[in-house]
């Protein structure tokens, strides 16, 4: 029989657990021949089941085939925002549309985001990640995990993008740019902000700032300060529309290479989690 997320049978002992609010991010066990098992929110969200005795499983499970793609669609429309970013800088031609760029990388992040959506949403609730007999869904609404929230935020965030970088390749007034190019990216700035602080959450089991010795401790590290840079590029871009002709709009792409080099750095190194 088993118990509330992650589930796991009744006579294995929960030693220790570790929660954010409502949401378990870590869990200490004793199976039932003695083994210790720790269970982390991430780990599961991207199938790579949890650590018995200290040790990596080497199991293939049903959503780990996942991780190369996501990391690959991320890497790419991240070095698309790093292009766009230069490119804008440092071309002043008036037929080049650096824009165009900008849309490109942003299709490859949505579709990033929506795999990672789809393999946390896809993931058996059972610690052991056991294979999801109900088959794949595409849509789910699983708020008591925080596997959602990190994974649908980011696409949600994702999607604004998608519409602030369509908008930018068009003639607007001002008001247009800022109802259509900015505020969508100030949107989606945001819910990239909440996805990466409950990504550095989901796996060191609070806040923390700077990443402690391990691979997934510095992805998630990487990707929150990726996030912060966005932000904050946002906010200068904002400062662009109202008063144009400053270094806040030169600042504001500075900010965008640096964060899609945050984003970038944590999806290569996402090809060797394990």
């Amino acid at each position: 029989m088993a118990r509330r997320f992650p589930n796991h049978p009744r006579d294995w002992k929960r030693i220790a657990e570790r929660k954010f609010g409502n949401f378990i991010t870590e869990i200490e066990l004793l199976d039932d021949v003695g083994r210790h098992i720790l269970w982390n929110a991430r780990r599961h969200r991207k199938g790579l089941g949890p650590l018995v005795d200290n040790k990596i499983s080497r199991a293939k499970t049903f959503t780990q085939h996942l991780n190369g793609p996501i990391a690959g669609l991320f890497i790419v429309g991240a070095s698309l925002f790093i292009v766009g970013s230069l490119l804008s800088l440092l071309v002043s031609a008036p037929e080049f549309s650096p824009g165009r760029v900008f849309f490109a990388g942003s299709i490859f992040f949505t579709s990033a985001a929506y795999v990672q959506y789809l393999q946390s949403i896809n993931n058996s609730e059972h610690l052991h990640l056991k294979k999801n007999d109900k088959g794949w869904v595409f849509w789910a609404w699983q708020t008591g995990r925080i596997d959602f929230w990190v994974t649908g935020t980011q696409l949600l965030g994702a999607v604004c993008f998608n519409f602030n970088t369509f908008d930018g390749l068009r003639e607007l007034s001002r008001t247009g740019e800022f109802a259509t190019v900015w505020l969508p990216n100030f949107i989606g700035s945001i819910l990239f902000m909440v996805s990466g602080y409950l990504s550095v959450i989901e796996f060191n089991t609070r806040p923390i700032f700077w990443p402690r010795k391990s691979l997934q401790s510095v992805i998630t590290l990487l990707n929150f300060w990726g996030c912060v840079a966005f932000m904050i590029s946002a906010l200068l871009a904002l400062v662009g529309v109202v008063s144009p002709g400053g270094i806040s709009g030169s600042l504001s792409l500075i900010l965008t290479a640096i964060g899609a080099g945050g984003f970038l750095s944590a999806s290569t190194l996402m090809l060797f989690e394990k």
